[in-house]
């Protein structure tokens, strides 16, 4: 009885992290694609292929072999990981479980076994740098920018966004955006409420994501 507990509480746990990872799929996506409008317009218009407007992904850089030696320190039992290519690091509890999670411009992904409760690194690289920082891209089209926002949450996961605040702020003294929204998941055997905070922020031609999300009410 206890192996089947177990085995039914890890099958919640892994559905609430791949839909996590899915929110952040769709957020990426959709938030990189408008910032690298607003910001190389006349490159768009001049029909360059928006695939190189991106640099490969983090992953594929390393499974290709072309990332400089060292790039990375990952200790998985201290729960410490740095990226020097990205100069970005996080020193997490111990007994979070952490790894590079499963979207492609996930760099890592940590999370409490027991409550589901994690937090993801994204960062997606493109071939150019804006010259402007995040508030200013946001500012070239603010009502535009949330409102696609709006649509790809409600339209692609099919649930609507609930208590939902956005603020200028900054992490680590770089400018960033902040949002926070709470949703609801269902599935066929699952529902859960879950709270997003993600802070946003563009240093040269990183554009970097964090997301803690938290679930607030399970129902299986």
């Amino acid at each position: 009885m206890k192996q089947i507990y177990h085995s039914l509480k890890s099958s919640k746990i892994q559905f609430i992290l791949n839909n996590n990872e899915k929110v952040m799929k769709f957020n990426l996506t959709i938030i990189s694609l408008l910032i690298l409008f607003c910001s190389c317009k006349d490159k768009v218009n001049n029909k360059l292929n928006p695939e190189q407007l991106f640099e490969d992904s983090y992953k594929t850089q390393r499974e290709n072999n072309s990332l400089e030696d060292n790039s990375e320190h990952f200790d998985k039992t201290k729960n410490i990981y740095s990226n020097y290519k990205y100069n970005v690091a996080y020193d997490g509890l111990d007994y979070w479980v952490s790894d590079y999670g499963v979207s492609e411009h996930t760099i890592l992904r940590t999370f409490d076994k027991d409550s589901a409760i994690g937090m993801t690194i994204n960062v997606i690289e493109t071939t150019f740098e804006p010259g402007k920082n995040i508030w200013e891209i946001y500012d070239l089209n603010p009502k535009g920018m949330e409102e696609q926002f709006s649509q790809m949450i409600t339209g692609q996961l099919n649930t609507d966004i609930k208590n939902y605040s956005f603020k200028k702020t900054y992490i680590k003294n770089v400018k960033s955006l902040k949002r926070k929204f709470e949703h609801t998941v269902r599935d066929s055997e699952y529902e859960y409420d879950n709270v997003s905070i993600m802070q946003q922020a563009v240093r040269g031609n990183y554009y970097y994501t964090f997301n803690l999300f938290i679930p607030t009410r399970c129902a299986f």
